[in-house]
């Protein structure tokens, strides 16, 4: 939660609305995605086991979102432990930091 917590500082600090959302369950997370405009949507991913229902979870983010073009942005503690591609689970990036996460939000915004 502290990271998440420094993220949102740094995107608010930026101008960015932010919605920090921490659902009970997957299916909370997308309706909460669904029922809102996002640009950027954020995950971060602590433990390896989140990975195995990454890619249907974007998936489901990208098919339900009022965003037809919503950007996803993964981050936490696993991509710091392991090698992994965005890519690889439909995300559009991987963030290292905050910091690095504001610019990757904004360079996917002016991209389009």
């Amino acid at each position: 939660m502290l990271g998440t917590t420094i993220v949102a500082d740094f995107f608010r600090e930026k101008g960015w609305q932010v919605v920090v959302s921490i659902p009970s369950s997957v299916n909370e997370l997308v309706q909460a995605v669904s029922q809102e405009w996002f640009d950027v949507v954020g995950l971060s991913i602590s433990m390896e086991q989140q990975l195995s229902t990454l890619a249907e979870l974007i998936s489901q983010f990208k098919c339900s979102s009022l965003n037809p073009r919503v950007a996803v942005l993964l981050g936490g503690p696993i991509f710091a432990l392991r090698e992994l591609r965005a890519i690889d689970f439909g995300a559009d990036d991987i963030c290292v930091n905050a910091k690095h996460a504001v610019g990757l939000a904004v360079s996917l915004l002016t991209n389009d």
